[in-house]
């Protein structure tokens, strides 16, 4: 794990499971930001990449699960 100014990174398997990993991470991510600025709606996009880029964007298949960026 890594935090980079606003973003964090989570190393996870390229598998299968990895969409359902990246969902629970900013599940986590938002129930943990709730109890420190319970005033602010927390924003999580969870993406998968197989490096680290600030143009990485979140690419999703027709049945809404993750994709690696770049495909």
């Amino acid at each position: 794990m890594n935090f980079i100014h606003d973003q964090y990174l989570v190393e996870v398997l390229d598998d299968e499971l990895a969409h359902d990993r990246a969902m629970a991470v900013a599940d986590i991510m938002v129930k943990a930001a709730k109890r420190a600025i319970p005033d602010v709606t927390p924003k999580v996009e969870p993406l998968s990449c197989r490096y680290w880029s600030k143009d990485a964007k979140a690419l999703y298949r027709r049945n809404k699960r993750l994709v690696p960026w770049p495909s």
